[in-house]
């Protein structure tokens, strides 16, 4: 208890202090200066206690107006709190668009809107396909449009693209008919590219004592590209309702190099996820 009390301590001492000290993706933005009350040895965030754990969190599950009907669906749902008549974005995907969704949330407040997010982990988002996590995963989706259909949200975010590591990032199934679907029912569609997988988890790296740089892997350009491989799709849809391609491949890997650490945060919780707390210093680039 006395450890655990002390390890709380650090992290919310850090997280007063991570405007100045911990930038995140911002410090990637054009121009960006360090805060002049910035700490040089700063912890990085989150703390080595939580990185391995940092998974994205929203405010509470879905209730009321927003509360699913379906157990699969009640079962991975969580939403921000938002005055009743706020405008309403759902994004659905897996453990990957999890940690996305993050990104969402400075947004949201900004803006004073409800997030909603509906994950299945290893489920990706693409009704009427059978993916590699079977049956259940096919119900769940099936579920989740149903859902989406009856409360015809404001906006919905999904990944279009799909990247496993091994070979080339493909067009997701989604976009095949879930999107013009959507489009169709005039919801308009935020479409993020899907994040990046390092060749090995940094973490692993720099507990084997590597250096930020030893640690930092490349990412092939054959298989993520600069140019998302669903460009041309997502551009054929734009003619038939609003979408909004969001691509962060820039602040998660920037030029191709994904690293351990960006503006004191730690980017990857693992091998195939980046962690919550980066990815909601995205937000002004989402925005």
């Amino acid at each position: 208890i006395g450890a655990q009390t002390l390890l709380q301590r650090a992290a919310d001492e850090a997280e007063r202090r991570a405007y100045a000290d911990n930038p995140g993706a911002r410090a990637l933005a054009p121009g960006f200066s360090p805060h002049p009350d910035a700490n040089p040895d700063a912890p990085a965030l989150p703390t080595a206690a939580e990185v391995r754990s940092d998974w994205g969190l929203l405010d509470g599950p879905c209730e009321g107006d927003w509360a699913p009907t379906e157990g699969s669906v009640a079962e991975g749902c969580q939403s921000t709190g938002a005055p009743e008549d706020a405008k309403v974005i759902v994004a659905v995907g897996n453990s990957r668009m999890r940690q996305s969704a993050m990104s969402l949330i400075g947004p949201a407040e900004e803006h004073g809107w409800r997030l909603v997010l509906i994950h299945k982990n290893s489920c990706q988002f693409m009704p009427g396909v059978m993916t590699y996590s079977g049956q259940e995963c096919f119900d769940h989706n099936l579920a989740v449009m149903d859902y989406l259909r009856e409360l015809d949200p404001d906006a919905v975010v999904v990944n279009t693209t799909v990247y496993r590591g091994v070979g080339p990032e493909t067009e997701s199934e989604v976009l095949g008919e879930t999107v013009p679907e959507l489009l169709s029912l005039d919801i308009p569609v935020v479409a993020m590219r899907t994040p990046p997988r390092a060749v090995e988890n940094p973490l692993d790296c720099l507990d084997a004592g590597g250096t930020d740089e030893e640690c930092t892997t490349p990412l092939d350009p054959s298989h993520m590209p600069q140019v998302r491989t669903d460009a041309a799709r997502l551009e054929q849809l734009a003619g038939e309702g609003a979408v909004h391609a969001v691509d962060l491949l820039p602040v998660l890997c920037p030029q191709h190099e994904c690293r351990p650490l960006i503006g004191n945060m730690y980017v990857f919780q693992d091998q195939d996820h980046i962690t919550a707390t980066y990815m909601e210093s995205t937000g002004p680039e989402v925005e």
